[in-house]
């Protein structure tokens, strides 16, 4: 744990980084320490799978040629750990967080060329997390990863891909 100067600053802000917390609810309370009473913390997280495209179709191609994957610890480390609000609100209030708010927002993913996406599809993110679970030969990943290439292409009818997504802002005190 990174051992910050005790309330030294006014605002914390992660943009889609805080899902990666081994332990969210004690680097939550460590982040709270650092800051100065009544300050912020401010990030941005990933809404659930179902809620972007964007991941949603290279993981739907995944998903259907290798089954669904084993079952996870809930709230797991990952780009979708943060996918429930009420979560987000239980570990910022065991943390002490106070005022804590949570709020969809709905940007539009600026994607690269379908083989940039396919790239990225299946090296991070959910679907190369299930790729990695089944342990694919590697005849099979290039199949899934061409699939995932046609699929970003249909999606490309105007240049740059456009696609919609879901996340949430997140905000809270400590308290004063």
């Amino acid at each position: 744990m990174f051992a910050f100067e005790p309330a030294a600053f006014d605002l914390a802000t992660s943009r889609m980084g805080v899902m990666f917390f081994a332990d969210p609810a004690a680097a939550f309370r460590n982040i709270k320490g650092a800051l100065k009473p009544d300050g912020r913390l401010v990030f941005a997280c990933w809404a659930p799978l179902a809620e972007n495209r964007h991941w949603l179709i290279s993981y739907d191609i995944a998903l259907r040629r290798l089954g669904p994957p084993a079952p996870l610890p809930a709230h797991e480390p990952g780009p979708l750990a943060f996918g429930d609000p009420g979560y987000i609100r239980g570990v910022l209030a065991a943390a002490g967080f106070a005022e804590i708010a949570v709020e969809r927002a709905h940007p539009t993913i600026i994607g690269g060329s379908p083989e940039e996406e396919a790239r990225q599809a299946v090296t991070m993110g959910p679907t190369a997390r299930l790729i990695e679970a089944k342990n694919l030969d590697e005849a099979t990943r290039q199949t899934i990863a061409s699939e995932i290439e046609a699929a970003f292409a249909a999606e490309a009818a105007a240049d740059p891909i456009r696609l919609p997504a879901t996340i949430f802002l997140v905000s809270a005190r400590r308290p004063g």
